[in-house]
């Protein structure tokens, strides 16, 4: 996380954007609702981004962590 950190730059965050836009936004969507949904799903990704950094709500739980440090731990 500290490199993710580091090496994080506005590049990053453009590229996120062209993922949603690509992968997560509905095609069928156009005009004034398609960018109001693609705003949306921007800031839902990044609330959630936010979550993981902090632990916070779906991430508020040591398992999760405890398991992503044990190097024996299976990825699921």
């Amino acid at each position: 996380m500290a490199d993710a950190t580091m090496l994080k730059s506005l590049q990053h965050s453009d590229a996120i954007e062209r993922l949603i836009k690509k992968l997560i936004l509905d095609p069928g969507i156009v005009g004034v609702a398609r960018t109001t949904e693609k705003a949306r799903l921007i800031n839902q990704f990044w609330a959630e981004h936010n979550y993981f950094w902090n632990k916070l709500g779906h991430f508020n739980h040591d398992n999760i962590w405890i398991a992503a440090m044990d190097p024996i731990t299976p990825a699921h």
